[in-house]
This record gives C-alpha cells, structure tokens and sequence, in this order.
C-alpha cells in the first residue's frame, strides 16, 4: 500500500470547455479532507475472496476481480 498524504489538497474535475461531452460538464473543485492508502496493483480474485468470502478456482486466483460494485468495494476496502 501507499500512503497518498492528500489532507488540504484539491483536484478539478471536469472540464467547462463547451467542446466537452455533457458528462465531463462542469469543472468541480474537490478537497481532500483526509489521507488515503492506494495498492501498488490491483487486488486479484483469491485475495478477494479470502476477505470477502467465496471460492475461486486455482487457475483465476491470480487474475483481477473485476465486476466489482462501488459498494462491493467499499466494504472490502473496510474489512
């Protein structure tokens, strides 16, 4: 994991060019409230279902989990 020291910072999101898609409208500011931690890589299907339960066969274990909810993830990032 890596500690990412965000606490004061902020981002803009999106963008107000009027070539933009519509989703990417309007820029946003975002401020960071809080430090967060981010994996060096993705989480795999075995580490996945260690915490969060289920099987996987041998020959996936060592592949993403993808399909992931927001709230799927959420949870596991809180276990």
């Amino acid at each position: 994991m890596i500690l990412v020291r965000a606490t004061g910072n902020s981002v803009t999101l999106g963008t107000d060019a009027s070539t933009a898609p519509f989703s990417a409208r309007p820029a946003m500011k975002a401020s960071f409230t809080y430090d967060y931690s981010l994996s060096k890589r993705e989480v795999t299907r075995g580490e996945y279902a260690a915490l969060a339960g289920g099987s996987v066969p041998d020959s996936l274990r060592d592949l993403p989990r993808t399909d992931v909810t927001y709230y799927d993830a959420v949870l596991y990032a809180n276990l």
